[in-house]
């Protein structure tokens, strides 16, 4: 036996169901269901509006409980249970938004718990538009929302106590060609003194041989390491020229 849907009444107002027939929007709805359970005809809707048409189409789907209509939604899932929507006169829109997002079912948990809840039990036809306006209007979620976290800590510089003890090295490229034949350009900082300097004006890394030049590549930049760090540790000149111009 399936299980019928539950008849939801969350607006508590006498005049409810007068409200559901003077509606501009989804009153000429009411009073058709309402008066008569045989789906109405085209001719007899020429002139009404857009969305009276639409849910007219769809007519075997308004029913009546306890003298108010609503809208019944079929979920495309077995396991969820079919939903009666009431349809919500605009002067009550306010208090179902109030209610979904602020009361005992929302509690100010953003905009799909509402959508969800307003879904389940109501229907007007911009109900999607109005959550999510009302949602990013709510003062009390705009002073005590935070926004998403951040999950990555705060940078700390990374000090250095004495020169070439840390160096910071950058690779670039691939560059226009030069005339040697070079494309990518190697450039060292050191940490401490904030001394910088550049290997022969570029690093030659060629791609033809694959993975083997891949390793030339490396190597390569391993002893320009090397020949910009050694002087230096030696108390030397700063640099050797003969090994930067062979790289």
């Amino acid at each position: 036996m399936e299980s019928q849907p539950e008849v939801v009444h969350l607006l508590v107002r006498e005049n409810l169901t007068d409200d559901q027939r003077t509606d501009a929007e989804l009153g000429r709805v009411v009073q058709l269901r309402l008066e008569a359970d045989e789906q109405p005809s085209n001719e007899s809707i020429q002139t009404d509006l857009e969305l009276t048409k639409k849910m007219v189409v769809k007519w075997d789907n308004l029913e009546v409980h306890n003298g108010l209509v609503y809208r019944r939604l079929d979920s495309p899932k077995p396991s969820t249970l079919t939903m009666l929507q009431l349809l919500v006169p605009r002067c009550c829109v306010s208090e179902v938004l109030r209610l979904c997002h602020a009361g005992t079912v929302g509690g100010h948990f953003g905009v799909k718990r509402p959508m969800v809840q307003i879904q389940r039990r109501f229907y007007w036809a911009t109900w999607k538009t109005d959550v999510s306006k009302y949602c990013k209007s709510c003062s009390e979620c705009s002073t005590c929302h935070r926004g998403k976290l951040s999950q990555q800590g705060r940078p700390k510089p990374v000090l250095a106590g004495a020169p070439c003890e840390r160096w910071y090295i950058d690779l670039t490229g691939p560059h226009p060609k030069s005339d040697r034949g070079h494309v990518y350009i190697l450039t060292c900082i050191d940490s401490f003194t904030k001394w910088a300097d550049e290997v022969g004006g570029s690093l030659s890394v060629e791609k033809q041989g694959g993975r083997d030049d891949c390793r030339t590549g490396l190597h390569s930049l391993r002893c320009a390491v090397i020949h910009l760090v050694r002087p230096r540790q030696r108390g030397g000149r700063q640099g050797d020229a003969k090994g930067l111009s062979t790289i």
